[in-house]
């Protein structure tokens, strides 16, 4: 091809990128805030406990994070429910953030939240709350969750026997964002060989949380929200996280976690190569 030739030809080739381009952008448009939001998925996530002998048959918990519900979004909520029993977990753990935003009028009300999510409570539900949640009114949402027959952990714990025999004591602690001071406040383990687990809003918890802790369930970031392909965060670290613990499982020394991706967004309605999850645990 000669210089000439190239140069006649080069309008047009600006012209057919610029079309891609825009093609892909608007791609990508669709599947973030369409598609991606939609595709709930379910993370699998087997833990192994020391303190418990070799066991066949596990235990389960779902874990179910930021939820973000607003107006209008009883049939999400309706299908995370739907899902989560399909499941047959044992209990079900949930992780704060169930409001949308920061003020009343941007939310979903607690009650109406705590009306859709009540069939989870044919098993026992255990929950924190979130910094949205804090912000939107905690008393509200505490007596809504009690009344659906939710139990509120942060600053509790209690021993969990499950149906293979075997004992956790369920502990929860504050969520990190809002009362940062009481983020080391872990309560103690009542029991050398019983394992213990603790539920925390956020991950920025972890560092503090004490050694002898055997997981860590946490939310908060939403594993980054819009991320590159293979899940690489784009959005920005939130405060006291770090950009290593954004989603899925780590292990630092003795101590694990797992940090949800959640089940709404916040900011931008979008999702991309972040789709929400339901996290299935088995432990044995």
């Amino acid at each position: 091809m000669t210089r000439h030739s190239l140069a006649r030809r080069l309008p047009a080739i600006l012209l057919t990128l610029l079309l891609t381009a825009i093609l892909l952008g608007i791609c990508l448009i669709v599947q973030g805030t369409f598609l991606e939001p939609r595709k709930l998925e379910t993370t699998l996530l087997d833990i192994n406990l020391p303190e418990w002998n070799k066991t066949e048959q596990p235990a389960t918990i779902v874990a179910l994070a930021d939820l973000h519900a607003g107006p209008g979004d009883e049939n999400r909520i309706r299908n995370i429910v739907e899902k989560t029993l399909a499941l047959a977990p044992e209990i079900i753990v949930l992780l704060g953030d169930f409001a949308q935003g920061h003020t009343a009028e941007s939310t979903m009300s607690p009650e109406q939240i705590a009306a859709t999510l009540r069939p989870l409570a044919r098993v026992p539900v255990y929950y924190i709350l979130g910094n949205h949640d804090y912000a939107c009114g905690a008393a509200s949402f505490d007596r809504a969750f009690q009344a659906a027959g939710f139990i509120k952990m942060e600053g509790q714990s209690r021993i969990i026997t499950f149906k293979n025999g075997k004992s956790i004591q369920l502990s929860g602690i504050s969520d990190d964002d809002t009362y940062p001071a009481h983020a080391g406040s872990t309560p103690p383990k009542q029991h050398p060989e019983t394992p213990q687990i603790v539920i925390t809003h956020s991950p920025g918890a972890f560092p503090v949380i004490p050694s002898h802790v055997d997981l860590t369930l946490a939310g908060h970031t939403h594993g980054g929200q819009i991320c590159l392909p293979g899940g690489y965060p784009l959005s920005p670290v939130p405060t006291r996280c770090t950009k290593e613990l954004m989603s899925g499982y780590h292990r630092h020394g003795n101590k694990q976690i797992y940090i949800s991706r959640g089940l709404g967004t916040s900011i931008l309605p979008i999702r991309l190569f972040c789709p929400p999850e339901i996290v299935h645990i088995r432990l044995h």
